[in-house]
């Protein structure tokens, strides 16, 4: 049996080099690792990594001063674009099971990777996936939610039901989150049936080993599975050098030492422990006592989770934004906590802009010179290029931060 390890990121490489090493230098099976990526020029950082199959992701335009909607369809339609791409070109290397990663998303137990796989072949499941479930609804995944690391599937059905073969600017990228994609493609083309979901994010662990709530801040700025030896670093999302001291403990720990790469790491970004808790726990209470005095006496109300640059964000943001924030948040604790807890029903934003068809909407936030391949924006008319329908109104134009500039 040939299994793939399908791999998409953007500029992370020297994660991925971290990630080759451990599935190539510290697992004992063979794996065939498939690799995309989005960057405009990856091959420099790539010559020297053990990779089997390179698949260049489409070139799709990001940048942070995008309007909102611009950015996100482009963020949106780039991370679906790569994540086809890498699991293509695994099938098509003959793997029988593949298995997606972005380059943070670190599998530290190769045998519970075998059982997942081993349970699959026994219970003819064709797809294996760990994520809040189908029982989760957001306004981004409206059906459920599934990760879109640590899902793998059987190469021969997935070829055979087409599930990576879609255009990306038709998965509603300016609603849809990853996630909500991945839920869409198990309902339409694999069936809830053939799926089986491995782990619901109850029993995952912070660094310190305080439980780790699921569904709040969801992987940030860590999450781990000790029994499946699933880990999620977001190191930006730590303060100082502290994520990458968190991701050597893990490697450390789970005697994931060999390998080039990994040495290096390890050597530069070790820390005693108890040293690294203490640290990060001291500068986590100096963040939450300004928390409460700006207006957070209980921290959760400000659904900041342990994630440290969410709390620095609302600290350094200007006093008219930290009042926003505050009412947005306290509106909707108070929600949850009276009339959802009693009757059920929870307060959910509509994101709908109805009467205004989806195409207009497209057309609108989508710049053809953002994609490489301009026959994906299936939503434009190549002739006339124009819109003939009104306008959204002023309310939703501010709302959103729509940029109708060059539409």
């Amino acid at each position: 049996m040939k299994i793939g390890i399908a791999i998409s990121l953007y500029d992370k490489f020297d994660e991925l080099a971290i990630l080759i090493d451990i599935i190539k230098k510290n697992w004992k099976g063979d794996y065939i690792i498939s690799v995309c990526s989005n960057h405009e020029n990856p091959e420099p950082f790539l010559k020297d990594l053990d990779i089997d199959i390179f698949t260049k992701g489409d070139d799709i335009i990001v940048t942070k001063d995008m309007p909102w909607m611009r950015n996100s369809i482009n963020m949106r339609s780039r991370v679906s674009d790569c994540i086809k791409k890498s699991c293509t070109a695994a099938i098509n290397s003959g793997a029988d099971y593949v298995m997606h990663l972005h380059t943070d998303a670190w599998p530290l137990k190769e045998k519970e990777i075998l059982k997942i796989i081993e349970h699959m072949k026994e219970n003819k499941k064709t797809f294996a996936f760990r994520g809040l479930g189908f029982s989760k609804y957001r306004h981004d995944c409206p059906v459920g939610h599934l990760d879109d690391m640590f899902f793998i599937f059987e190469s021969k059905t997935a070829k055979k039901n087409r599930y990576f073969d879609f255009n990306t600017l038709s998965l509603l990228p300016h609603k849809l989150s990853i996630h909500g994609v991945l839920s869409l493609i198990v309902l339409g083309r694999i069936g809830l049936e053939n799926a089986y979901h491995y782990d619901n994010l109850k029993n995952n662990y912070f660094w310190d080993g305080k439980k780790h709530p699921g569904d709040i801040e969801r992987v940030r700025p860590s999450i781990y599975e000790p029994n499946l030896g699933l880990l999620h670093i977001d190191t930006p999302t730590f303060p100082k050098n502290y994520g990458k001291a968190v991701q050597a403990m893990y490697l450390y720990e789970n005697k994931l030492t060999k390998g080039k790469t990994i040495k290096k790491f390890l050597e530069k970004n070790l820390m005693d422990k108890q040293k690294l808790i203490r640290a990060l726990d001291i500068y986590e209470r100096k963040l939450d006592d300004s928390l409460r005095l700006r207006g957070f006496p209980i921290l959760n109300f400000g659904r900041f989770g342990r994630t440290f640059t969410k709390k620095e964000k609302y600290l350094n943001a200007p006093f008219k934004k930290k009042l926003n924030y505050w009412f947005g948040t306290m509106s909707r604790e108070i929600w949850d906590r009276t009339i959802k807890k009693k009757i059920g029903v929870d307060l959910i934003p509509d994101y709908s802009f109805w009467p205004e068809d989806l195409e207009v909407i497209l057309a609108k936030a989508t710049f053809a010179e953002d994609y490489p391949d301009s026959s994906l924006l299936w939503f434009k008319d190549k002739k006339k290029n124009k819109l003939r329908i009104k306008s959204l109104p002023k309310f939703y134009k501010k709302f959103y931060k729509y940029n109708y500039k060059g539409m």
